[in-house]
């Protein structure tokens, strides 16, 4: 269902392939119950609520700056990427006050007191920032960021974004192509790949206003390296 929606990529991501879907049809913990957890943390204020509609997941606030956070159990080990080694990674969202709201869907790595919404150190994936009301790629390696703008972010308005990062010998440089709504916006050489890191799913939203919510349908990551259990 998830990857129906892809873009045509030019070459396949080679024989072995570690992937992650969800689609967020029963909330972070639906398979808890069998034993295999796909979400090592979840997080929201006490007031707050997510709730299962009829294919997506909202998170919707009580109060005011109110933090969501959600972290993977297992993410993609970077270290050591070869020459051509690609990551992909894709979601559909929506919010529903695009210049009131910080957002970021992903793959992510953590500072010793967590992972926030606002300063990842190192991360991979889309971005909205609080007053900008923009998507966006982000790339940070060690701090230092490559952001490039796909779109102005509507209200209330469903966004497929996706992006495909194609490693050169030195790892943290290569090509960045990026998608919104199943049309190419560009590609971009790009220096600031967070490449010698453990990198998670991570889903983190920063509402500002009481009521607002974040909504999402799916979320997909790939990559020709391992996927495995890891911490942070």
């Amino acid at each position: 269902m998830i990857l129906s929606g892809a873009p045509n990529y030019d070459t396949p991501n080679g024989p072995t392939v570690y992937r992650f879907e969800e689609d967020f049809r029963h909330g972070f913990w639906h398979s808890s119950t069998a034993g295999v957890a796909k979400w090592r943390s979840y997080e929201q204020n006490g007031a707050d609520t997510q709730t299962v509609q009829d294919d997506y997941l909202r998170l919707q606030t009580a109060g005011t700056a109110q933090i969501f956070h959600a972290c993977a159990v297992r993410g993609f080990k970077l270290q050591n990427m070869a020459a051509g080694a690609k990551v992909r990674l894709g979601a559909m969202f929506r919010v529903l006050d695009a210049d009131d709201v910080d957002v970021h869907i992903g793959l992510g790595a953590f500072d010793s007191d967590g992972y926030t919404a606002t300063a990842p150190t190192d991360y991979s994936g889309f971005k909205i920032t609080d007053g900008a009301a923009t998507v966006q790629t982000l790339n940070r390696k060690d701090s230092s960021d490559t952001a490039i703008t796909l779109a102005t972010a509507s209200d209330d308005t469903w966004m497929r974004v996706w992006m495909e990062y194609v490693a050169e010998a030195t790892m943290s440089s290569g090509t960045l192509k990026y998608w919104l709504n199943g049309s190419v916006v560009g590609t971009t050489r790009i220096t600031t790949f967070p490449d010698d890191l453990f990198l998670f799913p991570v889903i983190d939203a920063e509402l500002q206003v009481a009521s607002d919510y974040l909504d999402i349908k799916w979320m997909f990551a790939e990559c020709n390296l391992a996927y495995t259990a890891g911490t942070p």
